[in-house]
């Protein structure tokens, strides 16, 4: 392998890259995305096979992400209650605040 041909190779790369970089923007911007979102995009670009199965782990990442933000949320209340001693549970007695 010589040195031509090894540039040869990068540059048909890059500009193999660089066209099918333009193509998929192209298709982003000129598709009215409808509702899904981002799985919308995924499924529109890779298909139906791959981008059913982004969908999948899509849906239960989003699940898993919506029940870590609402234990945060209710973590950082307990703390902030807690400074302020206020006591507020069920399960709770007046002298383990």
């Amino acid at each position: 392998m010589n040195i031509n041909s090894f540039w040869y190779n990068i540059i048909m790369i890059t500009v193999m890259m660089c066209l099918r970089r333009t193509c998929s923007v192209r298709q982003v911007v000129c598709v009215f995305i409808m509702l899904g979102g981002a799985y919308y995009l995924i499924s529109r670009s890779l298909g139906p096979e791959f981008g059913g199965a982004i969908g999948i782990v899509f849906s239960l990442a989003n699940a898993v992400a919506a029940a870590m933000y609402v234990v945060g949320f209710a973590e950082t209340i307990r703390d902030i209650l807690k400074v302020h001693t206020i006591c507020v549970g069920l399960f709770q007695s007046a002298d383990s605040c």
